[in-house]
């Protein structure tokens, strides 16, 4: 048996989930003996099935604020298909619900798990016997998860790693609310103290470690997020109208997909000459009204994980989109998009749209690995050079390929992960 990790995250490993997918790929090469999963959503893992897992969910702390003692327990995964047309149970709407950017929520949230019910004897034990000797903790926006994080670590004595995929930190915005200023005070504060407690750092990427170094003076590492498979070289596909594919989350993004969409139907008066279509798990009706609206696009609904992968394989081009919106562009500026190593290592041609200062829009454009578009002004001649410049097309999955095989691969940032636990080990024993 190897150095045995505990993980705490919000999500469980998964192929349905972006942080679920992103824990499986960034311990695809570690022994499932050697991982226990501590985790807070309703849901259940179904990849990485030998590792042990144990849930606690807001419905279970909601319970113990009425004396019904019911702290989580011992999850045996299964590998069964998440399907997105399945009703949601309570604790799913009531995790839906605490995870939404409310400020007040997010301080109800934390209230309710302020308690130590969830530090229970049967939680205390299933780590006491699984024995583990570091934990890599997954950060999230909701305060409870850093302070869970740090009691197991200091009442267990057991040394910590603090993995950061988005920024939580630096990240403000314009506000009416005393309660988002009251958030976002609390927040800080934990994230201040984890780094504190932390033995290391892992970033997502350059940027973000750049930033928390001039503020923390932690170097920390930067591992980006792995794609799960990798080409050996490009799948020729001449699709004809030309296919623009954007498959993720529309949310924060919805004014950049229509303005795209806009300029499509625009180039499609005469002739059609390319299709851009969305697929979207999002269930906010209100922003898939507008989408739909829009005679530039085409909206397709969700799809599952094979589903994913066969709609990048079929798309000429794949969008990477983020707003121009002021107050979103410092939201999203240090995280790169789970979909950007994965169309990379499928081997598709990239479109990025979006704000230069943005780490996602910045990586494709500094590694030259796709087309780029900065400014709303440009975007009519970019969409017409990825339509009639097949060679520059090709160009770019070749380029995309061998970016993913660099920085995206799962065994070898696997292996990144492994060694700066490993070295936190040993600097805790020494």
């Amino acid at each position: 048996m190897g150095k045995r990790i505990l993980i705490i995250s919000h999500n469980p490993f998964s192929d349905y989930n972006n942080m679920g997918k992103t824990l499986s790929n960034l311990f695809c090469s570690f022994n499932d003996k050697d991982i226990a999963q501590l985790y807070f959503s309703p849901q259940n893992p179904n990849v990485k099935l030998g590792c042990k897992f144990y849930k606690i969910t807001d419905m279970d702390m909601l319970k113990s604020c009425f004396g019904l003692k019911k702290y989580g327990g011992v999850v045996k995964p299964n590998n069964e298909e998440v399907l997105d047309d399945k009703p949601a149970s309570i604790k799913e709407k009531l995790y839906a619900l605490g995870s939404k950017k409310i400020p007040i929520v997010y301080l109800l949230r934390d209230a309710i798990w302020r308690q130590k019910a969830w530090f229970s004897e049967s939680l205390k034990k299933w780590i006491n016997d699984f024995d583990p000797k570091i934990i890599f903790y997954a950060s999230g926006d909701s305060g409870f998860s850093f302070k869970i994080a740090m009691k197991i670590s200091d009442e267990m004595n057991i040394p910590l790693v603090t993995y950061f995929c988005d920024d939580f930190y630096f990240y403000s915005k314009p506000s009416i609310s005393p309660f988002y200023y009251i958030y976002k005070s609390k927040i800080r504060k934990k994230i201040e103290n984890t780094i504190k407690a932390s033995l290391d750092l892992v970033f997502i990427s350059n940027l973000m470690q750049q930033e928390y170094y001039t503020t923390f003076k932690n170097h920390g590492h930067v591992v980006m997020t792995p794609s799960a498979k990798i080409l050996d070289k490009p799948i020729a596909v001449n699709n004809s109208p030309l296919v623009l594919s954007f498959i993720g989350n529309i949310v924060m993004r919805t004014d950049s997909l229509i303005q795209i969409g806009n300029i499509i139907e625009k180039i499609n008066i005469k002739n059609e000459k390319i299709n851009f279509n969305i697929y979207t798990n999002t269930s906010d009706m209100k922003l898939i009204k507008e989408i739909k609206s829009c005679r530039g696009i085409q909206y397709k609904g969700s799809l599952d994980f094979d589903g994913v992968r066969k709609e990048i394989l079929n798309s000429d081009v794949i969008l990477h989109v983020e707003s121009f919106k002021t107050n979103l562009i410092s939201r999203t500026k240090h995280s790169i998009s789970t979909k950007i190593p994965e169309s990379l290592g499928l081997g598709r041609c990239i479109f990025a749209y979006g704000p230069s200062e943005l780490a996602s829009i910045k990586y494709i454009d500094q590694q030259d690995a796709g087309f780029v578009c900065t400014h709303q002004k440009d975007l009519e001649s970019v969409l017409l050079k990825i339509i009639e410049n097949e060679s520059l097309r090709k160009e770019y999955m070749i380029k995309g390929l061998k970016l993913a095989s660099i920085n995206h691969k799962g065994s070898v940032n696997s292996q990144k992960i492994k060694t700066i636990l490993n070295k936190s080990i040993k600097e805790d024993t020494e």
